[in-house]
C-alpha cells in the first residue's frame, strides 16, 4: 500500500504526487529532491527542466490499423451499415468511401438534422471520436451505437472502411494499408 510522502525539515520534493511504499520507503514515481547545501543555480535548472518537460507533453501516437482485423471488429457495425459492391442502405447508410465524406451526404440515407448540420469530415481522426462515442461528438445522432472501447480496434475498422471506393470497390491491401490510405497520409 502507498502513502503520501511527508516533508522533512532538510529536505523539500518538487511534485505533489510523489508516492513511498511504507516498507522500504522508496519513492515510486521520478522526482527531485532539493537539498539546503545545494546552490540557488543548481535549484533553478532542476525547477527549469521539471517546469520545461510538463509544458510540453509528448503527443500521444495513435496505434496503426490494419484491415483484416478491422473486418472482424466492423461485424459489429454490421447489424446498421453495409460496405461493398451491392452496399444498401438501412438502418444506418452504407460506409463506402466514408473516409474523406462531408458527415451527412451519403445519397438516399435520411440522416439527422444533427448529423447533417454537424459541418464534419469524416477523416481519421473524426472517425476516431465519433467511434469511440458517437452522442458525445453529434448530440442528436440516431446512431445508437454505444462506441468502440479500444483504440486499436478503433484504428483497425477505419483502416478497413478505407479500403472501400465510394463505389464499393475494395483495394489491395499491400503490407498492412491501402495505396488510398498511403496517399493520404503522405499528404498530411
Amino acid at each position: 500500500m502507498l502513502t503520501s510522502f511527508h516533508f522533512s525539515p532538510r529536505r523539500a520534493q518538487i511534485g505533489s504526487l510523489l508516492k513511498v511504499n511504507p516498507i522500504s520507503r522508496k519513492p515510486k514515481c521520478l522526482f527531485v529532491w532539493l537539498r539546503r547545501d545545494m546552490k540557488p543555480a543548481s535549484i533553478t535548472i532542476a525547477v527549469g527542466v521539471l517546469l520545461s518537460a510538463s509544458a510540453f507533453p509528448a503527443t500521444e501516437a495513435r496505434p496503426a490499423g490494419h484491415g483484416e482485423p478491422g473486418a472482424i471488429v466492423f461485424k459489429k457495425c454490421m447489424a446498421c451499415h453495409q460496405v461493398g459492391e451491392g452496399a444498401q442502405n438501412g438502418i444506418g447508410p452504407v460506409l463506402n468511401g466514408v473516409v474523406g465524406r462531408p458527415a451527412g451526404t451519403y445519397p438516399g440515407y435520411n440522416y439527422s438534422a444533427a448529423t447533417k448540420n454537424a459541418g464534419l469530415v469524416w477523416d481519421e481522426p473524426t472517425l476516431a471520436r465519433y467511434l469511440r462515442a458517437p452522442r458525445s461528438l453529434i448530440p442528436g445522432t440516431r446512431m445508437a451505437f454505444p462506441g468502440l472501447t479500444k483504440d486499436q480496434e478503433i484504428m483497425d475498422v477505419i483502416a478497413y472502411l478505407e479500403q472501400f471506393s465510394a463505389e464499393g470497390k475494395q483495394a489491395k491491401v499491400i503490407n498492412g494499408t491501402t495505396r488510398a490510405t498511403k496517399a493520404r497520409r503522405n499528404e498530411n
